[in-house]
């Protein structure tokens, strides 16, 4: 499976997380990731840029959290 096959499931894995089982019609793109299809009249389009599950894990990928525990910054 090439990259962006992966990363294109990745993208709409993710966008069920979201949507659960009620998501639209997905339709495949690159600008934007995908556009969500409701009808006709109505589509919008999603980037999916990062997902984090909680506050906590987005503040680990940063970096910086464990420093600021220890020096007692905040959180």
């Amino acid at each position: 499976m090439s990259n962006y096959s992966e990363k294109k499931l990745r993208e709409v894995e993710i966008l069920k997380k979201v949507f659960g089982n009620s998501s639209p019609i997905i339709q495949e793109s690159e600008q934007p990731d995908l556009i969500l299809k409701y009808n006709a009249d109505i589509k919008f389009g999603i980037e999916i840029t990062e997902l984090y599950y909680d506050g906590t894990s987005a503040r680990l990928k940063k970096g910086e959290y464990i420093n600021q525990l220890l020096q007692k910054q905040k959180y």
